[in-house]
């Protein structure tokens, strides 16, 4: 793969990795969830029904690409 693939790559990847941290950031100001300090991005939802409600809220493939890239993560460390 090319340097400039690469680039882009990285790109998307981080520009991902921004949308998800706002996303975070709005979930805990609204009071849904909050950071657990003592584990390395883990969060708490306030009640398992605004969890499921999130959960559920993805659409099919994008639950599936994020199983994906959270197995894909793992299987790496």
């Amino acid at each position: 793969m090319s340097d400039a693939n690469n680039g882009l790559r990285f790109d998307a990847a981080q520009s991902q990795r921004e949308q998800v941290q706002s996303a975070l950031d709005q979930i805990e100001q609204a009071d849904l969830a909050r950071l657990l300090p003592e584990q390395e991005l883990s969060y708490h939802f306030k009640h398992a029904l605004v969890q499921d409600t999130a959960y559920t809220s993805l659409l099919k493939n994008e639950r599936k690409r994020l199983h994906r890239a959270v197995g894909f993560t793992l299987e790496r460390t």
